[in-house]
This record gives structure tokens, C-alpha cells and sequence, in this order.
């Protein structure tokens, strides 16, 4: 769940930040919070929990701003406890708690929603950085 979580943050901030998604696939509003399905189903043979080095293969080469943002990514959220990334990604009025519906399955999130949401955290960071400095 915690690479799902990571992987989800690293998409939102890409969006924000560049006005590119992280993959070329959907977000999806399943019931524990957005998930992209490609990285779910490459993951999902590991079970909960990886104990084995997993060789991904990446088809292009990534760019150095992606890379960039994956270190940036988990410099400020891979300390955080499954619960506590999990609590992130189901904010009240975030992206997820916009369209999941209970019961409901493979729910698209659109990424203008998270680019936008992720633009609004960056936003009030900047905002709280400026009136705190």
C-alpha cells in the first residue's frame, strides 16, 4: 500500500508541477484510496509486503525532473506510516473523497481534479511559507 501511496503523491505532484502525469494511466477511486492500476497489478504478486528486490523495467528513458520529483516525493512522505499516507490521500475534498463512492469500482480520477488539488497544496505552502518568513 505504501509504494500505491507514494505513487499516487509522485503523479499529483508531477501534474502540479510540470502539467505532466507520472504514467499513462488512469487514477482510480478504489475503496482504500486512489491506486494506479499498473503499478497495483506490477506489485500485487509481492504480496503485502516486499521482501525481494523487484526488478521494474521502464521502457523510456525517465526524465531528470521526473527523478528528481521521486526523491523529492519520498524525502517528504516515505517516513510516514501506511496509516498516516493513507489519511493524506483521503482528504476531505481531495481527489479521491470527490468521486469514490462506496461500492463503486474502477472510479476514474481525472488528473485535471488532482493536478488541481496538488497546485492548491502548493499554493497554501507558498502562502504559509511567505507569512511565516
Amino acid at each position: 500500500m505504501r509504494v500505491l501511496k507514494l505513487a499516487y503523491l509522485s503523479h499529483g505532484w508531477a501534474l502540479a508541477l510540470h502539467d505532466k502525469p507520472l504514467v499513462n494511466d488512469h487514477v482510480q477511486a478504489w475503496k482504500f484510496g486512489p491506486v494506479i492500476p499498473t503499478i497495483y497489478y506490477a506489485f500485487r504478486p509481492q504480496g503485502a509486503y516486499v521482501l525481494e528486490p523487484m526488478e521494474l523495467v521502464h521502457k523510456t528513458p525517465m526524465d531528470q525532473k521526473i527523478l528528481e520529483l521521486f526523491g523529492q516525493v519520498y524525502q517528504l512522505y516515505g517516513g510516514l506510516t501506511v496509516r498516516q499516507l493513507l489519511v493524506l490521500t483521503h482528504t476531505r475534498g481531495g481527489p479521491w473523497h470527490q468521486v469514490y463512492r462506496e461500492g463503486g469500482r474502477r472510479i476514474v480520477i481525472p488528473n485535471p481534479l488532482i493536478r488541481d488539488h496538488f497546485k492548491d497544496k502548493l499554493k497554501k505552502t507558498n502562502q504559509d511559507a511567505r507569512s511565516s518568513g
